[in-house]
């Protein structure tokens, strides 16, 4: 078809019709897949023999979001990266903390989130403290010399900022 030469593709199902080995061109390229009772993916196991990438989900038990995601190698060293995820109790994503590398020289990078009263992201920003710490002002350089400052009330809730265009007390405008 369209000139591509064709391709054998091995794909076996567990009892569930969930894929557990996949393959092309007799070569195995996910050699096993464990799930859940729920279906969701635990483990993964790429590769050849001898220099398998292996990846492991965590999930939580009650709202079975993803909590943690641990990849490493077969080969050493032997840890490639460490993922952690935390949300608040209506699903939205308060953080994402990066550890790359092996665990005992790994580097960290922890991205914040926080939302407004609709749920929507309001605010970004890497921290080293784990988050507990929230920017008080955000200011946003726009161009021809405007900048957005944009305030936040402990609740995160976002209220109404100021555009300024030119110099400082000229031509405000609030929002």
């Amino acid at each position: 078809m369209g000139g591509l030469p064709s391709e054998r593709v091995t794909m076996t199902y567990n009892h569930y019709e969930l894929p557990t080995l996949m393959g092309v061109a007799g070569k195995t390229f996910v050699a096993k897949v464990d799930y859940s009772p729920m279906g969701d993916v635990l483990r993964t196991h790429t590769g050849t023999a001898g220099s398998q990438l292996y990846s492991a989900n965590f999930f939580d038990e009650q709202t079975r979001r993803i909590t943690r995601q641990v990849n490493s190698r077969e080969k050493a060293p032997g840890q490639i990266n460490d993922t952690s995820y935390t949300y608040d109790a209506v699903g939205n994503i308060l953080s994402i903390t990066d550890k790359e590398g092996p665990e005992a020289s790994a580097t960290t990078d922890t991205q914040c989130f926080a939302y407004d009263y609709m749920r929507r992201m309001s605010d970004a920003w890497t921290a080293t403290d784990g988050c507990a710490a929230e920017p008080v002002l955000v200011v946003v350089q726009l161009r021809r010399g405007r900048e957005h400052h944009v305030p936040y009330r402990p609740g995160r809730h976002a209220e109404p900022g100021v555009e300024h265009r030119g110099p400082p007390g000229q031509g405000d405008q609030g929002w």
